[in-house]
This record gives structure tokens, C-alpha cells and sequence, in this order.
């Protein structure tokens, strides 16, 4: 299998290019931000709706991860990249864990093996700027 760089280690070398340094773990990146806003008894929509006002180069954060926001597609979905080690499918009630290690651009809909959406499990939306 191919090795990636870890998600907050991306984050940080992408940060640490445009001069701002960041703590090393995704934890840590999450509590550092100059500006935050909780994503905490939101809804999928009110979610989905700060995602996208968020300022391009915000960081979205879930327990133990985190990504850099995009911006929107023309369809105005929110589009993160990220660096991501694994992802879900579903047949029924089973699921499948697929390996992937790589650097990738998604929206916000993707499961993890509890069937929990990206945007649904989300905690904060922060930016240092």
C-alpha cells in the first residue's frame, strides 16, 4: 500500500507555506484558531450551510481529523482537500473498509464505518485568518 502524509501534517505544510505555523496534531490545529465556529446541535442543513460560508482556506475539523475547504463547485456543494487513510461503503448493514492513503478533494457526504456522514460529524469550522 502507499503511504500518504497524515491529515493535520498536511494541513500544516500547506499553512506553514503561506507563513502561518500550526500545532502537529488535528486536536491541537483545532483548538489553535484565531476564529471558530461550532458546528455543535446543528442540523445536516445548518451544517452544510456554515461549510459554505466558510472563507476558502478554513479548516473543517472532525474528532481526529481535518480539512482544508475548497470552496464550492458550481453546484455549490463545499469541496474540502484532505488527506485521507480509509473510506466506507455500505451493503445492507455491513460495511467495507477500503484503504486509500492519498491526498483527495470530496464533498462532505462521505461515511465513516458507522454510516456517519463527514458533515454530520464534524465539531468546529476555524480559520486563523
Amino acid at each position: 500500500m502507499e503511504e500518504s502524509v497524515d491529515c493535520s501534517s498536511f494541513v500544516q505544510d500547506v499553512y506553514r507555506s503561506m507563513g502561518i505555523l500550526l500545532p502537529r496534531d488535528a486536536d491541537q490545529q483545532e483548538l489553535a484558531m484565531n476564529h471558530s465556529v461550532s458546528l455543535e446541535g446543528l442540523n445536516t442543513d445548518a451544517r452544510y450551510q456554515k461549510a459554505a460560508e466558510a472563507p476558502v482556506g478554513a479548516l473543517f475539523f472532525k474528532p481526529g481529523h481535518v480539512m482544508l475547504y475548497l470552496g464550492k463547485d458550481a453546484k455549490g456543494t463545499p469541496l474540502a482537500i484532505h488527506s485521507a487513510s480509509s473510506y466506507f461503503t455500505f451493503s445492507g448493514n455491513k460495511s467495507k473498509k477500503h484503504y486509500i492513503r492519498r491526498v483527495l478533494v470530496s464533498d462532505l457526504s462521505y461515511q465513516n464505518g458507522k454510516a456517519v456522514r463527514t458533515i454530520d460529524g464534524m465539531t468546529s469550522i476555524g480559520s486563523c485568518f
